[in-house]
């Protein structure tokens, strides 16, 4: 599984990528913090609204540290995107706008 870093993230939005950054954690989660920019689709709801995302574009996902992240990281992948990474250490490790 591909991981990326808040980092690199910052650097790929820098040079101009596209990067969807993707939130799979709940409502409540998203409305305590959030990074903006990102689009929330909660894990549970991720089958059923793939066809918001496009399958070649390239994806970040990220939840509180990783797992629930890793798991639509798989799924997505399972289901023809080719360009998805697991956010490092999730929305935990995200730096905030204060340390860009």
């Amino acid at each position: 599984m591909k991981t990326m870093t808040w980092k690199e993230l910052k650097e790929k939005r820098l040079r101009g990528n596209d990067v969807l950054l993707l939130d799979v954690r709940s409502q409540e989660e998203h409305a305590r913090e959030t990074v903006p920019g990102s689009l929330l689709i909660p894990l549970d709801q991720l089958p059923s609204r793939l066809g918001e995302m496009d399958p070649a574009r390239e994806t970040a996902v990220y939840c509180h540290k990783g797992l629930r992240s890793a798991s639509a990281v798989r799924f997505l992948a399972q289901n023809g995107f080719q360009r998805v990474a697991n956010m490092a250490g999730g929305i935990a490790a995200w730096p905030g706008p204060e340390k860009d």
